[in-house]
């Protein structure tokens, strides 16, 4: 029983990190791809 808590709190925990760190990478992507349209418009 305590296994199994330990284990589904490990789990959820692991799948914050993963969809925290997945937006911090698009939101990343995005900010670049923005900077590059802006850049390509004002040349």
């Amino acid at each position: 029983m305590i296994i199994k808590k330990i284990l589904s709190i490990s789990y959820f925990a692991a799948i914050k990190l993963t969809v925290t760190s997945l937006s911090k990478f698009l939101g990343n992507l995005l900010q670049t791809g923005k900077n590059d349209l802006y850049i390509n418009k004002h040349r």
